[in-house]
């Protein structure tokens, strides 16, 4: 997520290609700090290299596996920061005149190629280009401070489950200074690998086993958000720097005091120890919960269940650990040292409440009283309770105290938009098939700035739709589609009916694949997004330039056509035709799909249908799945509609397809649609002639990609001489 002041400094950088000078470095706004590989925040590395600064001119890549960041959820960097080895005294001032590519690499560490290109994925981005100026730097201690810093001119979002993040250095001039950076090499663990070769070049020639220690700056916002880079006007003990042994501590944060607006999914918390303090650093046992409230923050209850939300979560449970940090300064503000990865993220739209964060600790070994960053009650919409003393106070449910001073809070999250914002939770006006009622048709839509709640650029990852919510159950389905995003050539509506007229120049094929929608019960909560597609490359859009271009192509389609949620009018257009490659639409209208700009899933599992069953008593046969079959998954079942009453029923399951008929067998139109390697298993079926049978997914990696067959046979007297009826089978593609 990115604030406004931040977004237009990393513009103006764009259009600038200025370079970056130490003072810009030293107004940089504060950051969570995450530092690769994991673990190495505060010990040396196990080794040292020259890394593309200590070489010049030199072409260098690092890549860094997904175990190195250590959480699990994507994370959108603005910079990233180096230490000097521990061993070196002191560095002088100089220049560096590069390239930075980032990229998701398709290979792994232990796969990647001596060319250099064929190591990048399809996300690849140019996030620095021009020269940054070196400080001079003296060593006080081991690790060393990070004292040279890379600023983007554009975020790059890494989700560590889509693979490794690729560093592409391309030094080309400036000063030769002689000194080494802090390295972790291979025997230590990281899942890394370096390799480097001369200036341009398109092979590597040198490969070092491991990684550069590397600080990521993290895009962070705060609350209250006027204090992102200026420090809270107070310090307070509570929750961290008391020396009380257990304590309960709820913060509740006005929504017009936060640094973002619009749904945001969050993964992480941060806190930062006050300016003038010194943190030795401690361990926690602790419990944090999130909710979205209504009530006052300058007014809280007591009682501290009074004052969470309907939509209370426990998003943490179990051992923190904050480092230790040095101080005092004055140099204002700190970064955000102690980062809390939450177990579950956390959705929040300041729309519909203020924010609270309850943070219980059972147990720590704080040594001593230390200030963390705060803001007076007085001075800001924020609230606190908290009850604090001895043991079991964690879990006390009445509060003792109204508290004076409120932590300022750093909030790691992404945006995640829903277009048009009005329905955000809330169903819209009107229900849409196209394009995707029939196997060949083409829907462009176009959102405008003032659809979306937040001004704040935004990475596209999913794209996320939901069921109208009226038609009642929607019925599972399998698209194979194109999807192209711009920010429109089109200032306003109407749209042009000629589709390529609309789009800008930043046109982006996203998507270019198959996604499948399970059943649907209906009846379900209108701010859910179930139907989710995660692109095959981000797309960044900032509301500012333009509005959003939404085009997609549906090249075939298996299952059913039903409708989903739309909203008709409302300054948003949409123009269609009933042919993936038309040119030209056939209708114009303002009857747009209602998307969210976010999901969840690091790709797209498929539940598809193929061949057709045989009918029994009930009908024919059908075979489905309540869920896509994502990774891990404990609750996915293997569905059966229309079989035999009260009956015994077998699901055959397969790796391969087959087609073979059985009309030989006395099964006169009734085919076997896998070659059951992996068996048949029993069940039985309802009075409703409904089957289920439960498939847990366990979290391994090799089973991304797997297929899986299902179909199933019932024993039905009445279909045919043998009595057993089939129905149709269904793909399983695995994902995570």
């Amino acid at each position: 997520m990115i604030s406004n002041r931040i977004a237009a400094a990393l513009l103006l950088s764009t259009a600038l290609t200025s370079t970056l000078s130490a003072d810009l470095v030293a107004q940089s706004p504060r950051h969570v700090r995450h530092v690769l590989p994991v673990g190495y925040a505060t010990v040396e590395g196990s080794s040292f290299v020259g890394g593309p600064f200590g070489r010049l001119p030199t072409r260098w890549m690092g890549m860094y596996g997904p175990s190195t960041l250590g959480v699990d959820h994507p994370v959108r960097i603005l910079g990233v920061r180096y230490r000097p080895d521990g061993a070196v005294n002191s560095t002088t001032a100089g220049n560096y005149q590069f390239t930075l590519d980032l990229s998701t690499s398709a290979r792994t560490t232990a796969t990647w190629r001596r060319r250099f290109d064929d190591n990048h994925g399809a996300d690849r981005t140019r996030v620095f280009s021009g020269t940054i100026q070196r400080p001079p730097a003296s060593s006080v201690g081991s690790p060393s401070p990070f004292a040279l810093s890379v600023f983007f001119h554009q975020p790059f979002e890494w989700d560590p489950a889509c693979g490794p993040l690729v560093f592409d250095y391309n030094m080309t001039a400036g000063s030769r200074i002689a000194s080494t950076f802090d390295f972790v090499n291979a025997t230590a663990g990281p899942d890394a690998v370096s390799f480097h070769g001369a200036a341009n070049s398109a092979t590597s020639e040198v490969t070092d086993l491991g990684a550069l220690v590397v600080e990521l700056v993290l895009d962070t916002e705060t609350a209250p958000g006027d204090l992102l880079a200026n420090a809270g006007s107070t310090g307070n003990f509570l929750p961290w720097g008391s020396p009380d042994t257990s304590y309960r501590v709820q913060d509740i944060h006005g929504a017009v005091a936060l640094g973002f607006d619009g749904r945001t999914r969050i993964h992480s918390l941060a806190w930062r120890v006050d300016e003038s303090a010194t943190f030795v650093g401690a361990s926690y046992d602790c419990r944090i919960t999130m909710s979205t409230t209504s009530t006052v923050p300058g007014s809280p209850s007591l009682t501290f269940a009074s004052n969470h939300g309907v939509d209370e979560k426990v998003v943490f449970d179990g051992h923190l650990t904050a480092p230790a940090v040095t101080g005092p300064t004055s140099s204002g503000a700190r970064p955000f040292e102690l980062v809390c990865p939450l177990d579950e993220a956390f959705e929040y739209n300041p729309a519909l409440g203020n924010l609270v964060v309850d943070v219980q600790v059972r147990s720590h070994n704080t040594p001593s009283t230390t200030r963390w960053d705060s803001v007076a009650v007085a001075a800001e919409p924020v609230g606190r309770v908290y009850a604090s003393g001895g043991p079991g106070t964690w879990s006390l449910p009445t509060a003792t105290t109204v508290g004076q001073n409120v932590h300022v809070l750093g909030i790691v999250g992404e945006p995640m938009p829903t277009l048009p914002a009005t329905d955000d939770d809330r169903l819209g006006n009107d229900s849409l098939v196209a394009p995707f009622s029939r196997s060949s048709a083409r829907s462009m839509f176009l959102y405008p700035p003032s659809a979306v709640a937040t001004s704040r650029p935004i990475w596209i990852e999913h794209l996320a739709f939901r069921p109208n919510g009226v038609n009642g159950d929607f019925e599972p389905a399998t698209w194979a589609c194109t999807i192209d995003l711009s920010e429109s050539a089109v200032a306003t509506g109407p749209l042009s009916n000629t589709f390529d007229a609309n789009h800008g120049a930043r046109r982006t094929r996203v998507f270019d694949g198959k996604f499948s929608v399970p059943f649907l019960a209906g009846g379900r909560s209108p701010a859910e997004f179930p139907i989710v597609v995660k692109l095959d490359s981000a797309f960044y859009w900032d509301p500012g330039s333009g509005p959003l271009v939404l085009d997609i192509r549906v090249t075939d389609r298996v299952g059913s056509n039903s409708r989903f949620d739309s909203r008709n009018n409302g300054g948003m257009f949409r123009i269609s035709a009933n042919d993936a490659n038309a040119t030209t639409a056939t209708a114009n209208n303002s009857n747009v799909l209602v998307v969210r700009l976010g999901g969840y899933g690091a790709g797209n599992p498929l539940a598809e249908e193929y061949g057709s069953g045989c009918a029994g008593s009930n009908g024919l046969p059908r075979c489905y799945t309540d869920a896509l079959p994502r990774l891990p998954s404990s609750g996915l079942e293997l569905l059966l509609v229309d079989g035999p009453a009260i009956s015994a029923a077998f699901v055959m399951l397969g790796l391969t397809e087959a087609s073979v008929p059985l009309d030989s067998f006395g099964l006169p139109g009734c085919t076997g649609l896998n070659n059951r390697e992996l068996g048949s298993i029993l069940t039985f079926t309802s009075p409703f002639g409904e089957g289920a049978l439960a498939l847990p997914l366990p979290d391994a990696p090799e089973l991304v990609g797997v297929a899986l067959q299902q179909q199933w046979a019932g024993v039905d007297p009445a279909a045919n001489a043998t009595g057993i009826s089939f129905s149709n089978g269904q793909r399983l593609v695995l994902s995570r």
